[in-house]
């Protein structure tokens, strides 16, 4: 099912979420979005299969906010599990309704328990985040959000085996936009921390810039596929082409990056030796009669080939 994300007009929603014993309790403050002349809200929250899973009609007036309760619900779990209901919240006018709200709706409780870091859902959770100082390093050379490109950015970050984004300013971005972004988060397993020093201690030792990652174009940089490297579990192998280098003797010596335990070097076409203990593997002293030099790296099941040009 696509998801679809349409938010406007929520100065003043607040959500707060626990989950315990196998239940998740959701409460939905709706007051700051009332108007005059309506006759209440409409609620629905569907699962990721498009089954209605909860409903209410919030009557106008109604300072107490409104209960979701959901029994044996499915937790949003990260990359491994990024499962998202839909959130819908209407305006009723009589027999007419406006929509306010239509996003992805994660299920799931991030803790700090002393001595222990962090929990997700009750269990260890390993920070893996990625650090960008303001959002206008997702902008391109507008005032608004390119989407496109954000979900294209988190996506990949998520692939590298990211697990938070952590922005350090977020000055002149609307709660609209924020909620936006959170969506965009969700869908791609990412946790979005904004301006929440509860989990600095936890993630700071790990952290490493988003800056580094990808080139001025947006393309993945050698860094990016290092990272990758040391935090994802999907096996996968990178040539490291621009680390080609001319050893003294005349020979070449190159650097792949792999989150395999041993990889395979091929030079034009024949096997040229093996290397252990990653996630850096160089291998020295190949030969090269002349240019161009067709390099090939395999490591458990996966493969990348590069042509070098001297």
């Amino acid at each position: 099912m696509e998801v679809q994300v349409q938010i406007c007009n929520l100065q003043g929603l607040k959500i707060e979420m626990e989950i315990k014993n196998g239940r998740a309790v959701v409460e939905l403050s709706l007051p700051a979005l009332y108007e005059k002349n309506i006759d209440g809200f409409l609620i629905y929250l569907w699962d990721a299969e498009g089954e209605l899973a909860f409903y209410a009609l919030h009557p106008a007036g109604e300072e107490d906010p409104c209960i979701i309760q959901l029994q044996h619900p499915h937790l949003w779990d990260g990359g491994e599990n990024p499962y998202l209901y839909r959130l819908e919240i209407y305006r009723r006018y009589g027999t007419e309704r406006e929509r306010l709200v239509c996003m992805p709706f994660p299920v799931r409780e991030l803790t700090l328990v002393s001595g222990k870091g962090s929990l997700l859902n009750g269990r260890p959770f390993v920070p893996k985040p990625v650090y960008y100082e303001d959002v206008r390093a997702f902008r391109d050379g507008g005032e608004e959000f390119f989407w496109e490109q954000i979900e294209r950015r988190l996506m990949r970050l998520a692939g590298m085996g990211a697990n938070i984004l952590v922005l350090g300013d977020i000055t002149g971005v609307s709660l609209e936009e924020s909620l936006i972004l959170q969506s965009y988060c969700d869908r791609a397993g990412l946790l979005l921390i904004a301006g929440d020093n509860r989990f600095e201690n936890c993630i700071s030792e790990n952290c490493i810039s988003g800056e580094t990652l990808f080139s001025s174009d947006g393309c993945p940089s050698a860094a990016y596929y290092l990272q990758r490297a040391r935090w994802s579990s999907r096996p996968f192998v990178y040539v490291h082409a621009g680390s080609l280098q001319r050893q003294s003797d005349g020979l070449y010596r190159i650097t792949v990056y792999s989150n395999q335990q041993k990889v395979a070097l091929f030079v034009n076409g024949a096997v040229f030796g093996f290397q252990s203990d990653g996630p850096e593997f160089v291998f020295q002293d190949i030969q090269a009669k002349g240019f161009p030099l067709l390099l090939a790296a395999e490591a458990g099941g996966s493969n990348m080939s590069v042509t070098c040009y001297r």
